[in-house]
Order: C-alpha cells, then structure tokens, then sequence
C-alpha cells in the first residue's frame, strides 16, 4: 500500500501522518458493549454494598446530613472518578475493559494521560447517559472510521482490541549500529513505554511491506516521538531507523527471545532528498 492510497481497513490501527497504517484492531461496538456491561456490574454490587453500609451507619439528623454528601460523593466517583482514575493508572483500563482485553490509547498509540480520561469521561455523559441512554454512543462508534465514540472523537483516543487468537509473536532482528554506545547507554537510562516500544517493534516487522519513503517519513516520527519521551536526540550522524534499533536494544537488551535478537537486517534507505512522487 503507498502512503497515498486510502487505507482498505476499516476500523484497524493507527494511522501515523504519513497514511502508514500500524496493525492493531480497534474495538467495535459488541466487545465495547460488554465490557460497559461488565464496568456495569462492578458498579452495580459496590453500590449495593455501600447502601447496605449507609443503612448501617445513618442515624439522627447530622448522619443523615453526612450520608447523603457522602452519596453524592459516590455517584460523582461511579459517574467520573471510576473510569477516569482506572484509565489513567491502568494504562487505559478499566475492570470491563481488561476482561474482554481492550484498551485505550491516543490515536498516535500513546498512553493516554488523565486529560484524556477526564474528557472521555465527561463525554460519557452523552455518549451513554442521554436518554435513552447508549444510542448515542453506539451510533458514533458505527459511524467513525477508527469505531471511536464522541468521547473518543473529544479526546483524540481509540479503543484496541487484543486479538484472542493472535499469531505467536515473530523475532525482531535488532542490529546494534555502529558508534551507537553512548546512544545505547543513554536510552537505557530514559527507558520508552512499552506502548511506544511496541509501535516501534511493529515498524521494524513491517519494513518489507513498506515504500522506501514511507519507511523513511515514519522511521523520521518514530525516533522523533522517542526522542521526546526519553530526551535522548537522535544523533546527526545516525539515520532514524538506526536509533530505534538503538532504542529497542536498550529497552529488551540485545538477545531478548521474541522481543529482540541480533541479526543483521537490510541497512535503511537514506531519507528522500525531494519531494515525494506518485
């Protein structure tokens, strides 16, 4: 597929801004669903078992007074504080969402921060509150490209979906470039994220699949995006995909079983010195 064709997979993947789309599947509206369900019900029981609690404990005005702002305090952590704080925390989790193994990241496969699950959450206001309740949300997962919701859409994130069938994991050959030492040592100190490691790795597999100008334009982002994570820049000297096959050593080691082996994979292409044709 060239950068310029419009991707056929609808629904799959990051699109980075050179139109590369990287393999992942996002969620679509079944395993959402269930997973709301399920989010549902752990709500549900720990509401229950506070009420039960509240019986307990409310006598006489003042507890009275107590045990409804601590009840509004409640709905207010049911209504926001679950999905935000488990999505901040949990890598973009929540109970549900691990359960059917989804997860949310920004639509450049990053984690998400707590601004993102604030927004999400506050969205979820229309998304699923707004009567009757769901529709809302259902409609714009269908009708979005990437099966994002209006909180989705807000604040700028995809849901991903792990493939319950997955094919076993390839070796990725990691070359250590040459004068690459200092490299090495400093982004073992400044570890990338998994998440962003996995962008990377799954750059590094689909090199055959790639144009030459794609290969370069996104191997240009990804070492630029690491770079900002971890503060190490790339060296002048050393082209982009060098520093992360350098980023990758760094964060598995050079012999990392299916993660990472040393091997000697095709020298990069040199980065386009015009502009790009057809």
């Amino acid at each position: 597929m060239t950068p310029d064709a419009p991707s056929p997979l609808r629904g799959r993947g990051i699109i980075t801004p050179e139109a590369v789309v990287l393999d992942f599947e996002t969620a679509g509206v079944g395993s959402r669903v269930l997973a709301r369900l399920v989010d549902g019900a752990v709500l549900t029981i720990a509401l229950v078992v506070f009420t039960l609690a509240m019986e307990g404990l409310v006598t006489g005005r003042t507890s009275t007074t107590v045990g409804v702002v601590v009840t509004v305090l409640v709905i207010a952590f049911v209504v926001f504080g679950y999905w935000m704080l488990f999505e901040t925390f949990w890598s973009g989790r929540t109970l549900g969402k691990a359960a059917l193994g989804l997860r949310v990241v920004t639509v450049e496969g990053a984690p998400i921060r707590f601004r993102h699950a604030a927004i999400r959450a506050m969205l979820g206001l229309v998304d699923f509150l707004l009567p009757p309740l769901g529709p809302v949300a259902v409609v714009s997962v269908v009708a979005s490209a990437r099966n994002q919701r209006l909180g989705d859409l807000a604040a700028g994130t995809i849901v991903l979906r792990g493939r319950a069938h997955a094919e076993p994991a390839r070796a990725l050959a990691l070359l250590v470039p040459p004068e690459s030492a200092e490299v090495i040592a400093a982004l073992s100190l400044a570890r990338i994220t998994e998440q962003q490691y996995n962008l990377v790795r799954r750059f590094l597999l689909r090199i055959p699949q790639l144009t030459p100008w794609a290969r370069a334009q996104l191997a240009t982002d990804l070492a630029g995006r690491v770079s900002t994570t971890t503060g190490v820049a790339c060296p002048p000297s050393m082209h982009p995909e060098w520093f992360l096959h350098a980023a990758g050593i760094a964060h598995h080691g050079p012999a990392a079983g299916p993660f990472g082996v040393v091997g000697r994979p095709a020298p990069p292409p040199p980065p386009p010195s015009g502009p790009r044709r057809g």
